[in-house]
């Protein structure tokens, strides 16, 4: 669940939005939707139309695109362990690493969004980057709340060393 939540974030273009008459503009890892009249363009970082865009801005969304890529296969990898029963594979070290990378590049992105002059005037937050950092929270507290006591107990009991 902690996964698709990541995914949901990091592939929708939804992370902040602004409505201005009849047109929308809504901003995501990838890059930027604009809709006017029932037809959107989809544009992403490298397009023309992108080049006024921050640097930063960019680079963190390309960040935050492949941590988040990482983040969902560290909360699936996890969960199918889990579900599998076993729990004594699941490596704990690079899943936080992933999980926190993508914590850190999908927060600074959303807060860089909302503080941005040109960006965050007149827009406001959507529901990409809140999905995403919730999907976030909760798979770091499943991996140090739920799976970690498990694992650290070690291996199943009749289980092979």
């Amino acid at each position: 669940m902690c996964a698709l939540l990541i995914a949901i974030g990091t592939f929708t273009k939804s992370w902040v939005g602004a409505d201005e008459r009849r047109m929308s503009v809504g901003v995501g890892l990838t890059g930027a939707k604009l809709c006017s009249e029932g037809q959107c363009i989809s544009m992403g970082w490298g397009d023309k139309m992108m080049k006024r865009a921050p640097g930063d801005i960019k680079l963190f969304g390309y960040l935050g695109l492949i941590a988040g890529l990482g983040a969902i296969g560290a909360a699936g990898a996890a969960g199918g362990l889990a579900l599998s029963r076993n729990t004594h594979k699941v490596p704990l070290k690079p899943l936080y690493g992933a999980i926190g990378a993508a914590s850190f590049t999908h927060s600074y992105f959303l807060v860089r969004l909302l503080v941005d002059e040109k960006i965050g005037k007149g827009a406001s937050i959507g529901y990409s980057g809140i999905v995403s950092i919730i999907g976030l929270i909760g798979a770091g507290f499943v991996l140090k709340q739920m799976l970690g006591p498990i694992i650290k107990q070690g291996a199943p009991a009749g289980a092979a060393p």
